[in-house]
């Protein structure tokens, strides 16, 4: 095993004071950039998941309205065919 005497013979290198505080102080920023970083990408998620939702909700509407319900959009073109909604 190893005893008292040859831990306190090990030496470890420790920054001074003022390296302690900058190293700090970085950490402490980088710590914020990621906290704002995590909680953008909260808000964009949950933005995301109401725009699907909300979409979703808009695309089983159409599903569900009779055809001769649905509205048409003017300038529509039915494919191969001469027929044309102004």
């Amino acid at each position: 095993g190893i005893n008292r005497n040859e831990i306190y013979s090990i030496s470890i290198m420790v920054p001074s004071l003022p390296e302690q505080k900058r190293i700090v102080a970085i950490l402490d920023e980088a710590f914020e950039n990621i906290a704002k970083a995590k909680e953008n990408t909260e808000k964009n998620l949950k933005n995301t998941k109401e725009v699907f939702e909300s979409y979703l909700q808009r695309q089983t509407q159409l599903l569900l309205t009779p055809f001769n319900k649905l509205p048409l959009a003017t300038g529509f073109v039915f494919p191969h065919s001469h027929l044309q909604i102004q």
